[in-house]
């Protein structure tokens, strides 16, 4: 029997046209590869941020519950700065003086008690401050005896703030930017500031009548003008719609897409908590565009101008900067409606 040496075998040619099969082949399992990457990495993201979502409405049922409770014990006051211009009530005489200014005094109150709770006695009295938007949660903190920084305060998904909390004792030194602009003392609070907004109505007068002040929105849209008599005490009774009326509200939508639209925005979807306690995703586009408490017979709304700071989402592309006032201007104040319904006309 003969035996071939393998040397004497021809060597097997793949055709050009095989050769081409082969690659396209190729190119398709890659593609198909690369496709469900893709497909996994969107699921896992928008996994992770419905997680946010919900630790987020988490956070506010929690805020809501502490609410609550600190009206069942304080003659159902509304939980915010109490502290007025003729208060001597801190420890610290520096913090005694309030120059015969109510906001000053709620500034005083704000710094006593981040002084107490967050071991920051270095924190001097800052000035031209108006605590009760995003800090009046100071006063939950202090009602229930919590440690500062409390992520209950800050939606999960808003990255910079958790990053301030996360290194307050020494903000802002040794943080990468961005971090606020400003003087080094006034800096010092941003690490308490949270991520949910407070409405004036719920520290303010509804609205201007006769010699009544009320708050009214400056030119940008973290700017207001507080007219001394202007800060008030408000009682949970002075709302009419609870299920309807915002109590706390996310400032920008975090949880879908990789835009952060300002609350202002139609298109903006919120985390917010309304009043009896429900907690819900708002739909700014679905609210009502709520009034001027300076003007409030008429039916124009407050103009909120958003102007970005540095550490704040941009404005997106071709959206313009004006933008009406919706749950932080509330048609009617505590008596007013933000969903669900419509606007409750203004009734001196």
């Amino acid at each position: 029997m003969n035996h071939l040496d393998y040397r004497d075998r021809e060597p097997l040619m793949r055709s050009p046209t095989n050769r081409a099969f082969a690659l396209v082949e190729l190119i398709v399992i890659l593609a198909i590869i690369a496709a469900l990457a893709a497909m996994l990495i969107v699921a896992a993201s928008d996994s992770h941020r419905q997680g946010s979502l919900s630790d987020s409405l988490a956070n506010l049922k929690s805020l809501a519950t502490s609410h609550h409770n600190y009206g069942e014990d304080f003659q159902d006051k509304v939980a915010t700065f109490s502290w007025r211009a003729t208060d001597q009530l801190s420890q610290w005489p520096e913090l005694n003086m309030h120059g015969n200014d109510d906001n000053r005094a709620a500034a005083n109150q704000a710094v006593d008690i981040i002084r107490r709770l967050a071991n920051r006695t270095d924190i001097q009295p800052i000035q031209a401050w108006i605590p009760h938007i995003l800090y009046s949660q100071l006063v939950l903190a202090d009602y229930d005896q919590i440690a500062l920084p409390d992520k209950r305060f800050v939606s999960p998904a808003d990255k910079q703030k958790l990053l301030w909390a996360a290194n307050h004792l020494t903000f802002p030194s040794g943080v990468p930017p961005p971090v606020p602009i400003g003087d080094g003392n006034g800096l010092k609070r941003w690490p308490y500031s949270s991520s949910y907004e407070l409405p004036p109505a719920f520290f303010s007068h509804d609205a201007a009548a006769g010699a009544q002040q009320t708050i009214s929105q400056g030119s940008a849209h973290n700017q207001y003008f507080i007219p001394q008599g202007a800060i008030a005490s408000r009682v949970r009774t002075d709302v009419r719609h609870p299920s309807h009326k915002v109590l706390l509200f996310d400032q920008h939508q975090r949880h879908f897409g990789t835009r952060t639209p300002f609350f202002t925005m139609p298109e903006a979807r919120l985390a917010g908590v309304m009043v009896d306690g429900s907690a819900h995703l708002l739909a700014s586009a679905e609210s009502n565009a709520g009034f001027n408490p300076n003007s409030p017979s008429t039916p124009f709304p407050m103009i909120v101008n958003y102007q970005p700071a540095n550490f704040e989402p941009p404005l997106p592309s071709g959206v313009m900067s004006s933008q009406v006032g919706r749950f932080r201007w509330t048609r009617s104040g505590l008596r007013g409606r933000d969903l669900g319904g419509p606007e409750i006309p203004w009734v001196p």
